[in-house]
């Protein structure tokens, strides 16, 4: 396996936790779907944040901006990649928690129910 694959979701694993010790498992589908749902808003915010950074240091570039500027924006394409990979990561991290609540409250969906 890919070894920043395999950080990846080991990353995912200790915001699962984390994101655990807080709240307690999904009550719902409805209820996985909202965090889910309220995490990929955050993570497409970060990345339309990032393209419009993008944007700019390639107008820079276009307009031989000094290499100051063009250090600010690549500081800030670098900073706004960090900020999508973590909402990334929260909103894998909540699917992951999402599949854990389905199968340990019985989902039929999951091949697992409560009644015997």
């Amino acid at each position: 396996m890919d070894a920043i694959k395999q950080k990846i979701y080991e990353l995912t694993e200790t915001e699962l936790k984390a994101a655990n010790e807080k709240f307690p498992l999904f009550a719902s589908s409805h209820e996985a779907y909202g965090v889910i749902f309220e995490e990929f808003d955050e993570t497409r915010d970060e990345l339309e944040s990032l393209e419009y950074s993008i944007d700019q240091f390639w107008s820079d570039v276009k307009e031989n901006s000094s290499e100051d500027v063009k250090n600010d924006r690549l500081t800030r394409i670098y900073e706004k990649s960090i900020d999508l990979a973590v909402e990334a990561i929260q909103t894998a991290a909540m699917a992951r928690k999402g599949i854990l609540s389905s199968y340990q409250k019985g989902d039929p969906a999951h091949g697992e129910t409560t009644e015997n």
